[in-house]
């Protein structure tokens, strides 16, 4: 789990680990919670109970846990800023916008394509009135962590 992380951050990781859950070998969502804070996060309950469930076990979320679950997170955070980037072909003004009718057209025609109906769907979830630009990074985001 933890070697797919860089040395620099798993560093950082275990030392997170070590003063958020106060030396501690699991803690329960709530000490996930100081860890998280430490590392700048401010997740939820509901969020802590959730990443206790998928990466701990009774109750309880262990150094390893963790790492495994912060090796994904940054994992989707690299494939976020993989889109980002590719997104930034079609901002022509790098001004971090795209116009939606390309969007539209990029989503329905590039790659496997969705069905102009999961466009729609997708357009209005995310962007409501899907007329004029979007801003994609946080499209990309909601998209990704949807």
């Amino acid at each position: 789990m933890a070697g797919k992380i860089d040395p620099e951050s798993e560093g950082q990781l275990r030392e997170a680990w070590q003063e958020g859950a106060g030396g501690m070998a699991s803690v329960s969502a709530q000490g996930l919670g100081n860890v998280m804070r430490y590392l700048g996060h401010n997740p939820t309950s509901a969020e802590l109970q959730n990443m206790v469930s998928e990466f701990g076990s009774g109750g309880a979320i262990d150094c390893n846990g963790f790492m495994g679950m912060m090796g994904r997170r940054l994992k989707v955070a690299e494939g976020e800023q993989e889109v980002i980037e590719a997104f930034k072909v079609f901002d022509k003004d790098g001004t971090g916008y795209i116009a939606s009718g390309e969007l539209r057209h990029l989503l329905s025609n590039l790659g496997e394509g969705l069905e102009r109906e999961e466009v729609n769907s997708m357009m209005t979830q995310v962007i409501p009135g899907a007329a004029g630009n979007l801003q994609y990074e946080p499209f990309v985001r909601h998209v990704m962590n949807a």
